[in-house]
């Protein structure tokens, strides 16, 4: 079987996904896979290199776009991996990056690895972002949403993580026995810390894209107006627009309890009294698994995969998408009476969903 994914394998949040994707099948049978970065000295990875997208990214009108660096990177990644002429009983792709793929490969099956909802419901989503905080330019490109309802289409399964990504493609026709279920999980190294030092701060912290669609000028804004002293907020990420990078500059100016810490969130969430996690849209999330590994309640919005997994008032709290008085709220209620998060016991991996 042969597996895609634009991303360095077991890096970020995508490379989790493929790194889960091709633990769980190797042991079954032979397993090549095709990523940004494969493990060092694997015979089974095999590097895609995207050199050229380099220079245009640093040098053309693309690095103010994000969302047209990434749906250009996918594009790319997608034609240099059809050109492999994969010829396999089973092939894996992710979604955003597997239409030509998909055309050219000879297999006996294609399936699509959903890392979010259904593109129609992400597309409203991503114009309300965009619409309630006209912060970068807006990310939303009608050719990403032809390709992905293409790729639907080709695909003769779909892999989801969460209920709210399987809803989706079942209100918008996609027939349930098509959808499998794949659960995602955080790596073992996300656990409580031996020790925590006793410090008097209230720490709130981020993890993600520093983006529109995932939320973050709401969490600021809610911590903005949150007068418990002292708290700080962690934004653990990177932006990839140089307006979001002027908000978030004026943020750090206008409250110097803010602080951005791009790197590993590991040592930030084993110190984090909450999580915060304000997308407008996400299938289901790694930050907020690894939130909860580390003992750390979470603070999660409607439209994302995290909220099957919080128990409000238990191991987190769930706020209506965009609102960010309901996550002041929360975080004054997190602050008076402190959660102790556990991490939830999770369904079988790859359980039929039909």
């Amino acid at each position: 079987m042969a597996i895609a994914c634009c991303a360095p394998f077991g890096t970020g949040g995508l490379g989790r996904h493929l790194q889960e994707v091709v633990e769980y099948y190797q042991p079954q049978v032979s397993t090549e896979y095709f990523c940004l970065r494969p493990l060092s000295r694997d015979p089974h990875g095999h590097s895609i290199s995207l050199a050229g997208l380099r220079l245009l990214q640093r040098w053309s009108p693309l690095r103010f776009y994000r969302e047209w660096q990434i749906y250009f990177e996918n594009r790319l990644f997608d034609r240099a991996v059809a050109s492999r002429q994969i010829e396999t009983d089973l092939l894996i792709c992710f979604n955003g990056q597997a239409l030509t793929t998909f055309r050219h490969a000879r297999a006996s099956a294609r399936i699509l690895a959903a890392a979010n909802s259904h593109f129609n419901l992400t597309a409203r989503k991503m114009r309300q972002a965009f619409h309630d905080h006209p912060i970068e330019p807006i990310g939303y490109l009608r050719g990403m949403h032809q390709r992905f309802l293409a790729e639907y289409e080709l695909a003769s399964g779909i892999y989801y993580s969460s209920n709210y990504t399987r809803e989706s493609f079942v209100q918008e026709g996609i027939s349930p026995g098509k959808l499998t279920r794949f659960d995602l999980t955080p790596a073992s190294r996300f656990v409580p810390p031996n020790r925590r030092e006793k410090e008097d701060i209230f720490r709130v912290v981020y993890v993600g894209s520093l983006s529109v669609t995932k939320g973050v000028q709401v969490l600021i804004r809610a911590f903005q107006s949150f007068q418990t002293s002292p708290a700080e907020l962690l934004l653990i990420g990177g932006s990839g627009t140089r307006q979001m990078n002027r908000f978030l500059q004026q943020a750090v100016r206008s409250d110097p309890r803010i602080q951005i810490r791009p790197g590993d969130p590991l040592p930030c969430l084993q110190q984090a009294d909450v999580c915060v996690h304000p997308s407008y849209n996400d299938g289901l999330a790694y930050a907020g698994l690894e939130a909860l590994a580390c003992g750390v309640p979470v603070i999660a919005s409607g439209d994302t995969g995290m909220k099957e997994l919080i128990r409000p008032g238990i191991n987190g709290w769930i706020v209506p998408t965009g609102d960010s008085a309901a996550i002041l709220e929360k975080l004054i209620e997190v602050h008076q009476h402190p959660l102790a998060a556990t991490y939830p016991l999770l369904p079988s991996r790859c359980a039929s969903s039909s």
